[in-house]
């Protein structure tokens, strides 16, 4: 289960229980990270991926790039009601910064990758990106 702290196989679900944890641990909008005395306090559901715990941005991973690929699939998926596509990291951090976004739905869609991710893992397949 991807909640209940084991390890994965794949980098690309430790990325993504990573993003949950500090997301869970602080969410902000308008900025990839904010840093407090030492760590990052707070994540953007894009800089959740992209940065390190200091909240730096790091260069991106075919893990990371495969991340946020979920990511932003499973926010197109509850989109297609709305009519809209989350296709580039801008417009995924737009999703995260629009006003009056809560905190209970990007963890939600976080989850959401999260359990996909378990299910690929499982069939041992990864989502096919273009790096």
């Amino acid at each position: 289960m991807p909640f209940d702290g084991s390890n994965y196989s794949s980098g690309t679900g430790q990325i993504l229980r990573k993003a949950y944890a500090r997301l869970s641990a602080g969410w902000i909008q308008k900025s990839l990270a904010r840093r407090g005395s030492g760590t990052a306090v707070g994540f953007c559901v894009l800089g959740s991926v992209k940065c390190d715990d200091l909240g730096k941005e790091q260069e991106l991973t075919v893990e990371m790039v495969q991340a946020l690929s979920l990511i932003k699939a499973v926010i197109a998926q509850d989109a297609n009601r709305i009519a809209t596509v989350i296709d580039s990291d801008s417009q995924l951090a737009g999703w995260n910064d629009v006003y009056g976004r809560r905190k209970c739905e990007v963890l939600g869609v976080v989850a959401t990758a999260m359990l996909l991710q378990e299910k690929l893992d499982e069939q041992g397949t990864t989502l096919r990106v273009n790096v």
